[in-house]
């Protein structure tokens, strides 16, 4: 029976983060959240609820999440989706705001100067 699980996270802004799993089967679709380090909810979604299979179904719900900010921590069987296989991947730097441009800048500038 094939499998394929997928597992993103999010990170937030105050360092928490939070998982979404969803694996699928021939027999439907389940899917996992919560705040990372804790129980998770969860939902399990029978192939005859579903409009699509549930490997097309997974990878719907997968890209949508990824459009939110989340990104991939590991990916089983990606070759069901695609040839290329998926590694676990770290999310990318946040930017830093103006604000913390203009003090870098201006302390690189100014720090000999207060003795």
């Amino acid at each position: 029976m094939t499998k394929v699980k997928i597992h993103l996270r999010f990170d937030n802004p105050d360092g928490s983060s939070k998982d979404w799993i969803g694996e699928a089967s021939n027999n439907g679709l389940n899917i996992s959240w919560g705040k990372r380090g804790r129980s998770q909810q969860g939902i399990f979604l029978s192939s005859q609820k579903l409009h699509s299979s549930p490997f097309q179904e997974l990878q719907a719900r997968a890209d949508k999440k990824r459009r939110k900010g989340y990104y991939d921590v590991v990916i089983t069987q990606p070759e069901v989706f695609c040839s290329e296989v998926v590694e676990e991947t770290e999310p990318e730097p946040q930017k830093v705001s103006n604000l913390s441009a203009t003090i870098n800048e201006w302390t690189n500038q100014h720090s000999g100067s207060w003795f």
